[in-house]
């Protein structure tokens, strides 16, 4: 099985994909890497402060670049436009309150963290995933504990076309009053 872990900067895929390769016995690949070591980059965006991935190059090398089973983690799963490439997609989402604080811990700067906190309100990550695989993808929130998580993914990889976990933090932060907050200007 190749199965592929994404989603928004900060919302836990280094950990989800280290539980998922154990429970599963499978090796956990860091995609976001390999890119980087292959040199299927275009350059660097300064205003982000990230690398871009060159997107067409990404997508012919994709065959090569996960050829093996194992539980493949990273963003760039997004840039990979070959929907066989994986079995199964999980998007991990994560509330934008608990994500704030979790990418203000890791040490992004505040322009960063508002970024990714507002990708993640407005489901870029899993619209994109959607978009490109469809059915494969299951759709989990990652704001509680990863090993819950875990458990939902196993519970619903057998299913295709299960999205698995409701998200809706646009409605959360409204239901809150907290629009201006998060999109501010």
């Amino acid at each position: 099985m190749r199965l592929g872990v994404t989603g928004t900067p900060g919302t836990g895929k280094t950990t989800i994909s280290r539980l998922l390769g154990e429970a599963l016995g499978l090796p956990v690949i860091h995609l976001d890497d390999i890119i980087i070591g292959e040199g299927l980059v275009k350059g660097f965006d300064e205003r982000r402060g990230s690398l871009v991935a060159d997107v067409e190059r990404v997508t012919e090398s994709a065959p090569r670049l996960v050829s093996i089973d194992g539980v493949y983690e990273g963003l760039s799963i997004i840039y990979i436009e070959d929907p066989s490439v994986f079995d199964r997609v999980v998007v991990l989402r994560c509330s934008p309150y608990v994500l704030e604080e979790r990418l203000r811990a890791k040490g992004f700067p505040e322009e960063k963290v508002r970024e990714n906190v507002e990708a993640e309100i407005l489901d870029i990550v899993y619209s994109e995933a959607l978009r490109i695989y469809g059915e494969k993808v299951l759709q989990v929130d990652n704001t509680g504990d990863p090993r819950e998580a875990v458990e939902r993914i196993i519970g619903k990889m057998g299913r295709e076309g299960s999205r698995c976990d409701s998200v809706d933090w646009l409605g959360l932060i409204y239901e809150r009053g907290d629009f201006q907050r998060f999109f501010r200007g």
